[in-house]
């Protein structure tokens, strides 16, 4: 492993039999990270943060991040690797909403579409919006995951292995996530090809 590579990062998710999967990038920052243990520091810091934050605030508990691969890309191809998760379980209260996601959208420094991102996070539970809107409350306790991740492994983070950000196929570059920023509308979710996760 070298300063620089970028490996992907695939949090699989589980929603009554759904698949609801996360694509993240990161840069190495140390040729010493070790990359097998990067899912689990994702989960732990984006996921499964303190009791009330992160992305489990938006899930019913039958939703279960399980597993996450993780797989070298550039400069070369390397093999997907799954590995295997503490368990990360939701806490919302109420049942699931298998077609809805909560988008944030990753900005950088740059402007441009090459150089921003957006995570759907789903399936929302029915208990954490009204009116097709995030409660402000669960906003909040999302925002404060995000920032725990971004002081971490954002531009500037205090990680010193590994740094997140926006991976362009098309220009072959990466550049650091300056904020996340959460939009209130719940957006729909549909499957692009059967068997295709959300």
């Amino acid at each position: 492993m070298a300063i620089g590579d970028i490996y992907e990062v695939v949090m699989r998710g589980s929603a009554n039999g759904q698949a609801v999967y996360n694509v993240l990038h990161f840069r190495a920052k140390s040729a010493t990270a070790v990359p097998l243990l990067l899912p689990q520091a994702v989960g732990d810091n984006l996921y499964d943060v303190g009791t009330l934050d992160g992305v489990q605030t938006l899930a019913w508990s039958d939703q279960t991040w399980p597993e996450a691969s993780i797989q070298l890309i550039s400069p070369t191809l390397g093999a997907q690797v799954v590995v295997p998760l503490v368990a990360i379980t939701g806490n919302a209260a109420g049942g699931a909403v298998q077609n809805a996601a909560v988008v944030v959208t990753w900005r950088t420094a740059l402007g441009g579409r090459s150089f921003r991102g957006r995570s759907y996070f789903g399936a929302v539970d029915e208990s954490v919006m009204a009116n097709g809107l995030l409660l402000t409350n669960i906003r909040d306790a999302l925002q404060n995951g995000i920032t725990t991740f971004l002081a971490l492994y954002g531009d500037g983070g205090t990680s010193a292995d590994w740094e997140f950000g926006v991976w362009s196929p098309l220009l072959t570059t990466f550049t650091p996530v300056t904020a996340g920023v959460i939009r209130l509308p719940i957006r729909s979710q549909r499957r692009r090809n059967v068997g295709i996760g959300i």
